[in-house]
């Protein structure tokens, strides 16, 4: 029960301090971001689509991710995500190892993603013979 309250605890502190940590957008004012506990699994071999060898499938998944525009994180907003103080270490080791198989409150980015395609219209660019043809 008590994981039960921090979690709902975690997830209204999440949801009122939204609007503070983030860039104006208007999918901020239509939806309502979504939260869910995901238990992130640490392990170096952990199969994934974004690891292995090269591949256009490792490649497709990376694209994915990226394919909304570039990214940019300031100094600032890694100094308010990231903390150098581990919570959480692995049992039983003989040396200090940080738990990486640990719970995360992340924001249902499919969700997100939805919005941004419902919400986006398509542009239709020139193809390179109309724009390279020298006008007169």
């Amino acid at each position: 029960m008590r994981r039960a309250q921090m979690l709902r605890w975690q997830l209204n502190a999440e949801q009122m301090f939204l609007s503070r940590h983030s860039c104006y957008s208007p999918a901020l004012d239509e939806m309502k971001i979504e939260y869910h506990p995901v238990q992130f699994n640490g392990s170096l071999d952990f199969a994934s689509s974004y690891r292995g060898p090269p591949s256009p499938e490792v490649d497709a998944a990376w694209d994915e991710l990226a394919g909304l525009g570039l990214m940019s994180v300031t100094r600032d907003q890694d100094f308010l995500h990231v903390g150098t103080i581990l919570h959480e270490w692995v049992e039983h080791s003989p040396r200090p190892y940080p738990n990486f198989n640990t719970w995360h409150q992340c924001r249902n980015f499919e969700d997100i993603k939805g919005w941004i395609k419902g919400n986006t219209f398509a542009q239709k660019l020139p193809d390179a013979d109309e724009w390279l043809i020298v006008p007169g």
